[in-house]
């Protein structure tokens, strides 16, 4: 929820809509996590900054072609810009895929987000800055059980009792 005085302050305007940039460029991060798995690190180095200029092509394209395809008013105006551009391009189908492929996509960054966490907890556990049990690895999947149950445990309660921070 947003408040409505972020029309007339054009610095928190300005923040807000940061936030969708954000989350296009994260992830890269979370990749740092696995770097103790991967053989050669000037790999990781390198899919890092290919990864990162990736993105940032991709997004840079994408405004350009938004302001063409569908023009500054409408989306000044609009919401879900990408599946209005969508729209535009392949009619209503065009538009139900866009959507299936944000839901997608923000399952792979939860994804990231739960295999990532529960291996930072086990680095910190090697480095004797968390109790050893969170070292303890399943025999069968090289899963870590005792940081994947906290943190799981830890996004319940977050999720149940948590409040929404709002402008």
């Amino acid at each position: 929820i947003v408040s409505t005085n972020i029309k007339t302050n054009p610095v928190k305007a300005f923040l807000v809509s940061l936030i969708p940039v954000c989350f296009t460029y994260g992830g890269y991060q979370q990749t740092i996590n696995f770097g103790k798995e991967i053989s050669q690190v000037s790999h990781l180095r390198r899919g890092i900054i290919i990864g990162l200029l990736t993105v940032i092509g991709i997004y840079l394209l994408l405004n350009i072609s938004y302001l063409h395809v569908i023009g500054f008013e409408n989306l000044a105006k609009g919401k879900a810009i990408g599946s209005t551009m969508f729209g535009v391009w392949f009619g209503t189908t065009g538009e139900k895929i866009f959507d299936c492929l944000v839901v997608f996509s923000v399952l792979a960054y939860a994804n990231v987000l739960l295999l990532s966490n529960p291996r930072i907890m086990f680095a910190m556990a090697e480095d004797g800055l968390m109790p050893k049990i969170f070292t303890v690895q399943n025999e069968k999947t090289g899963a870590y059980t005792y940081g994947l149950l906290l943190f799981y445990a830890l996004s319940i309660i977050v999720l149940f009792i948590g409040k929404v921070w709002t402008l």
